[in-house]
């Protein structure tokens, strides 16, 4: 096997020793070129493992050989998922750049569309993934992208045809988005006579948008945003997220630090698919003027109402969507 087959299969051990082999003869024939490629693997290996700080170390410190040499055959997505990782976004988008300037493909274009608007440049990211778009128009992921950067600029109504199309070539995550852009949740926490624990088990997300679930992640979390450092973990397995609690959470479910909470508790609940059963927010439908193209989406939304008890909504969106 060579070194793709290894690493596709999963060898993650034996493609390693690979490298670490090339590497050495590399270094005894004074070939720069084979040596860099023996250290571009290893940490393309590493990044597949989740062991972050190892591919990070070895592509700052290769990282101006790397992008002289592989910009021409390599669209670096490991180098990207390192960087971006560490929320070192300047950085994988100058690798980026280099191979898009060389090569333009509709991966390599979301991926930059990505990049633009994990840095909150939404209108140069809608630019890029219209480009992706236009190389693929049926990539369910570009479609996601545009839609969640469309909400951003305040403009739903494009945001939900992107989320339509994504959601019927089979991307699940975008019904929850069309759920957000339908209501809008209204009313005020009533956190002195709460019963449920939306503040007391919190289950955070990180940076690369998975939850928290060991001490890389959550000390990430914590360096890019110190508001986060009011988490406590109080429970945690291998196999599950973790769970915290907050060190500010006084009597009656009060918080001491209302001001500087996390954008966790901030946004939370952001839509009717995460309202706890005693939650006093409520949520009421946003824009009765959004029109369903797609059935089976309309569907799946009405079936998601029907299990909310949202019955008054459904008659609404079904007289202004006939679709069924």
């Amino acid at each position: 096997m060579n070194l793709n087959q290894l690493i596709q299969s999963k060898q993650y051990e034996r493609a390693i020793h690979e490298c670490k082999a090339l590497i050495a003869d590399a270094e005894l024939d004074d070939d720069k070129s084979a040596k860099l490629t023996g250290l571009v693997y290893l940490g393309i290996i590493y990044t597949k493992q989740g062991v972050f700080h190892k591919s990070k170390d070895l592509f700052d410190t290769h990282f101006n050989d790397i992008v002289s040499e592989c910009k021409f055959y390599w669209s670096g997505k490991e180098l990207v998922d390192t960087y971006v990782f560490y929320n070192e976004l300047e950085k994988a988008e100058s690798y980026i750049d280099a191979y898009i300037d060389n090569n333009k493909d509709s991966k390599t274009l979301l991926t930059k569309g990505n990049l633009l608007y994990k840095r909150k440049e939404y209108s140069e990211a809608i630019e890029i993934l219209q480009q992706a778009n236009s190389l693929e128009p049926n990539n369910k992921q570009i479609l996601f992208s545009l839609g969640i950067t469309e909400v951003e600029l305040k403009n739903n109504q494009e945001a939900f045809k992107y989320f339509e199309k994504s959601f019927d070539l089979g991307l699940d995550d975008s019904i929850a988005e069309i759920i957000k852009l339908l209501f809008r949740r209204t009313g005020t926490c009533d956190y002195e006579n709460c019963v449920d624990t939306c503040c007391k088990a919190v289950i955070l997300t990180g940076i690369d948008g998975k939850s928290v679930k060991d001490e890389n992640s959550f000390n990430l979390l914590m360096n890019n945003d110190s508001r986060n450092k009011c988490w406590i973990k109080n429970k945690s397995n291998s196999d599950t997220p973790w769970v915290f609690e907050c060190k500010n959470l006084g009597l009656n479910n009060y918080c001491n630090d209302y001001d500087k909470r996390p954008e966790n508790c901030h946004s939370y609940p952001s839509s009717i698919l995460n309202t706890r059963t005693a939650c006093s927010y409520t949520f009421e439908l946003a824009d009765k003027n959004i029109l369903f193209s797609s059935t089976n989406c309309f569907k799946v939304v009405l079936h998601i109402l029907k299990a909310y008890n949202y019955e008054s909504e459904i008659k609404e969106l079904t007289n202004k969507n006939p679709l069924i």
